[in-house]
C-alpha cells in the first residue's frame, strides 16, 4: 500500500503517514510539491488516500495556515502530529489531546447550534453527554455543586473559566467547578460575554 504511494510521487520524501481509524484512509504529506492520482499538492498540504478506490483527495490546504514549503506539518504546529494516538494529525483533529477517532461534533453552545469544530468529547461546559452546551448542563452542574452529581456525566468538562484543577470531590464533582462556571455558561447561553473558554481538562494538553 505504502509502496504504491511512493511510486506516484517519485523523488519526494514522505513526511508522515496516518491511518484514520474511522474509515481506514491514509493521510499523507510530502516534503515537496507533486501530483498524486490527478490531485496536485504542495509541500504544505495533506492528502487523503482511499485504499478501497485508490483515489486521492486534498484533506488539508497547508498554505491557508501560512506554513512554509518543506516544513513538517507536525513540527510547524508545535506539538506532535498525532499527540493523542487516534491516527488523526493535530491539524485535522477536533480533540487533539485525547483520542476520539470518530470525531463526533454535535454542535456548540445553545440548542440547534451547528458543529463548531470542537469534538463532543472536549466541549467544555457540556457535562451530560448530549453534545451541546445547554440549560440542562447548567442544571446538572448546579445540582452537582449542591451534592447531587447524578446528572453530571462528564465532570471533567465543567470548567469554562479560569485555571483548572483535576482533583475530584467526594461527590464526584471536580474541585475546579464552581458558581463562576455556572454564571459563565448561563451568560453564554444568552449570548453574553465573556463566553465559554476551552479550559476544561479534555481540551488541554
Amino acid at each position: 500500500m505504502l509502496r504504491a504511494l511512493l511510486v506516484l510521487v517519485a523523488g519526494l520524501n514522505l513526511d508522515a503517514v496516518y491511518r484514520r481509524l474511522d474509515n481506514n484512509h491514509l493521510l499523507v504529506s510530502f516534503d515537496g510539491a507533486g501530483t498524486a492520482g490527478g490531485v496536485a499538492f504542495s509541500a504544505r498540504d495533506v492528502l487523503d488516500w482511499n485504499p478501497t478506490t485508490g483515489a486521492y483527495a486534498l484533506a488539508y490546504k497547508g498554505s491557508a495556515a501560512g506554513w512554509p514549503d518543506g516544513a513538517n506539518l507536525g513540527e510547524v504546529s508545535g506539538i506532535p502530529s498525532d499527540s493523542d494516538g487516534d491516527a488523526l494529525p493535530y491539524s485535522l483533529d477536533n480533540r487533539p489531546y485525547i483520542a476520539n477517532p470518530t470525531q463526533t461534533d454535535t454542535g456548540g453552545v445553545k440548542s440547534g447550534s451547528p458543529p463548531d469544530g470542537i469534538g463532543d468529547a472536549c466541549q467544555c461546559g457540556e457535562v451530560n453527554n448530549d453534545g451541546r452546551v445547554l440549560a440542562s448542563d447548567v442544571t446538572a452542574i448546579r445540582n452537582g455543586l449542591t451534592g447531587s452529581s447524578a446528572g453530571v456525566l462528564a465532570p471533567e468538562r465543567c470548567k469554562v473559566s479560569g485555571a483548572g484543577n483535576a482533583s475530584l470531590l467526594p461527590t464526584g464533582m471536580r474541585s475546579d467547578c464552581n458558581v463562576v462556571d455556572v454564571a459563565v455558561i448561563r451568560r453564554a447561553l444568552g449570548s453574553f460575554a465573556p463566553g465559554i473558554a476551552q479550559v476544561c481538562q479534555p481540551a488541554l494538553p
